[in-house]
């Protein structure tokens, strides 16, 4: 038998098995179906073409020269079929025209097999197939070349609009058609135009491309949905398997290669071969249970790395991204989910999700959450551990379990892992399924578990933290509180005066127009005012964009007018003119403006000067947490308050520290963090007059004369940070 029949045999076996056990696994399903008729088409087209090269079963070359071209024909109509129901069944053209190209191929197909259009004549000389082909020629290779426009044009759409793991089965499956397909169009199209026919039988095999794709994104990626679990025992013996046909190819090849050179040297060989099967033995059974199971992480280092993270940021949202992520990337599975407790609801509501795949999910709508008396929810403030989908049916047999798994099933989970604190359910992890289909192992439950204890300190941490940032803001307007009625009552009592005097000059045009617009001034007056004091006591999320602290130092000073003139502090301010801007959050650097300018004040109840001077530093600085900017925006702010201790200067910014008795404690430790995060520092002094000082050092990004889209900005876990500008 020559190696090319038995090539194209072995090739046909290996179609005929793929395709039945995916046609198997789900034998309702279009496209598995479609991927049957592929893979049956492929096997007959290597079987035909092995039939060439076995002059012992007596076929006549033109008959199966022109039976193999019509099966080539059907499998593009195959091809076809197969990408417009991919990868879930779903298609976006008629039934009609679908039909229709199996209804072209197969006139096509008819003619080539029973008229001498496409095959006139065909020999076998020397194991190679000479055909000499009809005016059917240019109709078969049109036929060809515009399924494979349509394939093409097909898959890059589906490609274009699918995320996730869509995508990936789309590209796996646009990757193994390219291959399978465009690969024999050399060897069978091109080259016996050209005379040249004896690679006609690499075509066949070619296709050999396409189900070994099929086959690693089944154990990888879940092609089709198939779940595979391929165990280690499996996994050893086919690593025993292939060792083994290695071994028995290079004593073959030793054979072949030294025959009749002498029993010594071929003696020798042996011996090597043999020495080196062992070895070879090895690396192949490493290699084959790399493939079939990912090697295992670091555990250790995986919890090390995750406890550092989540303890270093108290920015809530922070924390839960890089949760996700680890257990994303560790655990490679589909994607994690998180419910944060609802205190004002009662409930757990959906707080952040991550896809394990490479290209993201879509935006989906999303999955709501948990009530405080769901089972799933009761459960896990019971047991105080992971629970495992596939478990809950020996674990807790009956309707209780079966409405848990309902939960579960809901959010795509696998594993529920509850956050806890002080026996305190705060939030649940729900983690989707393995992307290769693999079970969860005793250690992927423990990381899972010792990651849950760690994000939970980090989430009650950081939510202790928005609480307290939201108590300094409310606990500093409550300080204003005489301020702000002052500032609302004034322009009112304008109004109110216009008002009173309106019946009596209703006719006088000239105090109609100033009463118009004086109670317009006002009203915006007001309104400006309450729109300030709003975004001030309402936390908002993070929103970057160039700040001119001149300008925002300016406004919230205007806030701090009534309490200024009551202490009698005299508010100085010295700006330098033109500031770069610095790109930040404004609501958080007013935050930080108004409690330094109003502890200033209130350190001064008999009166004061509060001085606040801006200027631009040049040079990079030193401090390894700061951005390292060539220029930098200093704002100084300086009172003639009580002396503070050099002791207790540098104790200011920790938490509950407080140097006058009705205060907090949190205020500067706000401000602190806040400055850090935008990649600045804030320190306390005493000057060379004696005064004391905040300083607060901010990068310069963004140069005041430039188009504010011209800077850039990226986020980071914990903090913000400056990309750079471009100057225009």
């Amino acid at each position: 038998m020559d190696y090319p029949a038995l090539l194209l045999l072995l090739v046909g076996t290996a179609h005929l098995t793929v395709g039945c056990f995916v046609f198997g696994r789900n034998p309702k399903s279009a496209v598995n179906r479609s991927f049957l008729v592929m893979a049956v088409l492929f096997a007959i087209w290597a079987f035909l073409g092995a039939a060439v090269y076995l002059p012992e079963l007596g076929t006549d070359p033109v008959v199966v020269g022109r039976w193999a071209h019509a099966v080539a024909l059907f499998l593009w109509a195959g091809f076809v079929s197969l990408v417009l129901v991919y990868p879930e069944g779903d298609t976006r053209t008629p039934l009609l025209l679908r039909v229709l190209v199996w209804v072209v191929s197969g006139i096509i197909a008819t003619m080539a097999v029973f008229t001498p259009d496409l095959i006139q004549e065909a020999q076998v000389e020397k194991s190679q197939l000479r055909a000499v082909y009809g005016p059917l020629l240019p109709a078969y290779f049109g036929c060809i070349s515009l399924s494979l426009c349509w394939i093409i044009g097909e898959s890059l759409y589906r490609r274009k609009h699918s995320r996730g793991k869509r995508r990936v089965q789309i590209e796996y499956l646009l990757t193994g058609l390219a291959l399978a397909g465009l690969s024999p169009l050399p060897s069978n199209m091109v080259a016996p135009l050209f005379g040249i026919h004896s690679l006609v039988w690499v075509g066949p095999c070619c296709t050999l491309i396409f189900t070994a794709m099929v086959a690693h994104a089944v154990v990888h990626y879940r092609l089709m949905g198939i779940r595979l679990v391929v165990g280690r025992g499996v996994a050893h013996v086919l690593a025993l398997l292939i060792a083994a046909l290695v071994f028995f190819g290079l004593l073959w090849l030793m054979n072949a290669l030294l025959a009749g050179t002498g029993t010594t040297k071929t003696s020798i060989a042996m011996l090597a071969t043999a020495l080196l099967f062992q070895p070879l033995r090895n690396r192949v059974q490493n290699a084959v249970l790399r493939y079939f199971h990912r090697p295992p992480y670091d555990y250790q280092s995986t919890v090390r790395d995750a406890s550092r993270a989540l303890t270093a940021t108290l920015d809530l949202n922070a924390a839960v991204d890089y949760l996700l992520r680890t257990v994303c990337a560790t655990l490679r599975v589909e994607r994690g989910l998180l419910l944060l407790h609802d205190r004002a609801a009662g409930g757990f509501r959906f707080k952040g999700v991550h896809s394990g795949w490479a290209a993201q999910e879509e935006e989906e709508p999303s999955p709501g959450g948990l009530t405080r008396i769901s089972p799933l929810t009761i459960f896990l403030e019971e047991v105080q551990e992971p629970v495992v989908r596939e478990e809950l049916a020996v674990r807790l047999p009956g309707e209780r379990g079966r409405a848990i798994e309902r939960d579960m099933k809901h959010f795509g989970a696998d594993v529920a892992v509850p956050l806890l604190s002080g026996n305190v359910l705060w939030a649940i992890l729900l983690v989707g399924p393995k992307i290769s289909g693999d079970v969860f192992t005793t250690q992927d439950i423990d990381l899972l578990s010792t990651l849950g204890a760690e994000a939970a300190s980090a989430v009650v941490n950081a939510q202790l933290h928005e609480d307290a940032m939201q108590a300094d803001r409310l606990a500093t307007l409550g300080g204003l509180a005489a301020g702000i009625a002052h500032e609302v009552k004034n322009p009112l009592v304008a109004v109110r005066t216009f008002a009173e005097l309106l019946p009596e000059k209703h006719e006088d045009v000239e105090f109609r127009e100033q009463f118009s617009q004086v109670v317009v001034q006002e009203v915006d007056r007001i309104d400006r005012l309450i729109g300030q004091l709003l975004h001030y006591a309402r936390p908002q999320p993070p929103r970057l964009e160039p700040v001119g602290l001149n300008e925002l130092i300016q406004e919230t000073l205007q806030l701090l007018s009534y309490e200024a003139a009551r202490c009698s502090v005299q508010v100085e301010t010295e700006f330098a003119e033109p500031l770069p801007r610095t790109m930040a959050d404004a609501s958080q650097l007013r935050q930080v403006v108004l409690n330094i300018a109003l502890n200033a004040i209130q350190a001064m109840p008999e009166g004061g000067v509060l001085r606040i001077t801006t200027r631009l530093l040049q040079g990079r600085t030193a401090a390894p947490y700061l951005l390292p900017a060539e220029e930098r925006i200093e704002i100084v702010f300086a009172n003639t308050g009580p002396h503070i201790p050099e002791a207790h200067l540098a104790r200011l910014f920790e938490p509950f520290f407080s140097t006058r008795s009705e205060g907090t404690g949190l205020g500067l430790s706000i401000c602190k963090r806040i400055v850090t995060e935008h990649h600045g520092e804030i320190r306390a002094a005493t000057t060379e007059e004696g005064l004391t000082a905040f300083i607060i050092h901010l990068p310069a990004v963004c140069p005041a004369e430039n188009d504010p889209a011209l800077c850039l900005l990226e986020e980071e876990a914990g903090g913000l940070v400056a990309a750079g500008w471009a100057r225009g």
